[in-house]
């Protein structure tokens, strides 16, 4: 079969782009319900420079589907703060915690006690030049562990912002997916709450 022949099988399969479409609008629906969540409790512990939650979602993340929610939506290098969840059609989803080298938490980040929450949790310091380049982040492995040494490199460097990721496995019903999603973002602004 040639390329073409296989491009019209593909096209013509309508029960696969309307699954796809049900697949999709159900990961919104799980980042709908994580995002309302996150408004009541960032009222209630009042975060300062919150600046809400935003779901995004594009078709062609290196030629794959992706939606994000965005928390905090400050991406300031300086003073920023922002913890993202991105669902990636192909890879997974992922949390991501952004710190600004000047935000008022950006040393609590790297104390010892968070430093090793993270750690033990599973997350990896994003090692490019931008926050944006996923498919070096996730695809190519441009990430480390965190270690003392990473601090020492990071604070050292020109570019000090605090960027960890970790991969998330959702599980069970469209409700225990949002839990785990939930707790992952409660562990990160437990960080700054303190």
């Amino acid at each position: 079969m040639g390329e073409l022949e296989r491009a019209w099988e593909v096209a013509g399969k309508r029960g696969l782009f309307e699954e796809i479409h049900r697949f999709k609008s159900l990961y919104e629906d799980i980042l709908s319900g994580v995002a309302n969540r996150v408004m009541v409790n960032a009222r209630n512990q009042g975060w300062k420079g919150f600046r809400g939650c935003k779901i995004s979602k594009g078709n062609e993340l290196v030629h794959c589907p992706y939606q994000v929610l965005d928390i905090g939506r400050d991406f300031d290098a300086k003073s920023g703060l922002n913890i993202r969840i991105l669902h990636w059609w192909g890879r997974g989803t992922f949390v991501f915690l952004f710190v600004g080298s000047d935000h008022p938490r950006y040393s609590l980040v790297w104390d010892k006690y968070f430093f090793g929450k993270l750690k033990a949790r599973g997350y990896r310091l994003v090692d490019t030049e931008s926050r944006w380049q996923y498919e070096l982040i996730i695809d190519q492995g441009r990430h480390r562990a965190l270690s003392k040494r990473s601090k020492s490199d990071r604070v050292g460097s020109q570019e000090r912002l605090f960027h960890v990721f970790r991969q998330v496995v959702l599980e069970g019903e469209k409700c225990d997916a949002e839990a785990q999603l939930i707790d992952c973002v409660d562990e990160l602004t437990g960080l700054f709450s303190v």
